[in-house]
């Protein structure tokens, strides 16, 4: 799971809690992540460390962006902001799919965008990492390495 050349694929869920706690801890806990602890994110970290590359998508993106807003106070959002594009997005491995095609399939009226985009990107050689049930429901019945984290906490 973790050879040389693999790649881990976060959820928006997820690349919150990683890109907000990486930026500030005492965030966690906190409203939108208020379902996570500091030793989630301590967890989340040590599962994305033996990944060479941390894919993710436009759509992603857009979601960490808008749900890490709530999670930020607003007189810190330029820092955020700063921080999210030099210490989070450019160390991503970014994959665009366009929306008119994602739109098309099955998974995309079943899940949304932000999750046919995760489809449309997982493989066998890729871990998706994600707390959302019907994704990695819908990912298992394809035969793709997903892990669902509440899985993994304590």
């Amino acid at each position: 799971m973790n050879e040389a050349g693999s790649a881990i694929l976060l959820d928006a869920n997820l690349l919150v809690l990683a890109a907000v706690g990486e930026f500030d801890k005492s965030l966690i806990g906190r409203k939108r992540l208020d379902e996570y602890t500091t030793a989630d994110f301590n967890l989340l970290t040590k599962q994305i460390a033996p990944f060479q590359r941390n894919l993710t998508t436009p759509h992603l993106l857009a979601e960490l962006s808008n749900l890490a807003d709530q999670c930020v106070p607003r007189h810190r959002h330029r820092d955020f902001r700063d921080f999210l594009h030099t210490r989070i997005i450019a160390q991503l491995d970014e994959r665009w799919t366009p929306a008119q095609e994602l739109c098309q399939t099955d998974e995309f009226r079943q899940l949304g965008l932000a999750d046919a985009a995760v489809c449309r990107l997982a493989t066998d050689n890729i871990l998706v990492l994600s707390v959302d049930a019907e994704l990695c429901n819908a990912l298992w019945g394809r035969g793709v390495n997903v892990e669902n984290f509440n899985n993994l906490r304590d």
